[in-house]
């Protein structure tokens, strides 16, 4: 199922279908992660060298698809695309 970026909460709008702003979705992204005491943390957005292993960017616009990318310690982009299809690519990914 594709999710949109809102602005605002209404009738049929749920965490299945939607992220209410960018700061929602990042806070999904970090609770997806974040099962137990280290291992994820947050920086500020200008913040480099921190032994970062993956650096997340997340773009969208309210009412379209946000997107995610990822770019790994080297800075090889490995995954670009809507939030959805990275929620699926990291699970293959982990496995």
């Amino acid at each position: 199922m594709s999710k949109s970026l809102i602005n605002g909460i209404s009738a049929g709008h749920t965490k299945d279908n939607s992220f209410n702003g960018m700061s929602c979705l990042a806070a999904a992204l970090v609770a997806h992660f974040k099962q137990d005491i280290g291992g994820v943390y947050l920086y500020p957005p200008s913040s480099r060298d921190m032994w970062e292993e993956y650096t997340y960017f997340i773009d969208g616009e309210t009412g379209g698809r946000p997107t995610i990318t990822v770019i790994d310690y080297a800075g090889h982009q490995i995954f670009t695309g809507p939030a959805e299809e990275y929620m699926v690519w990291v699970a293959n990914w982990e496995d």
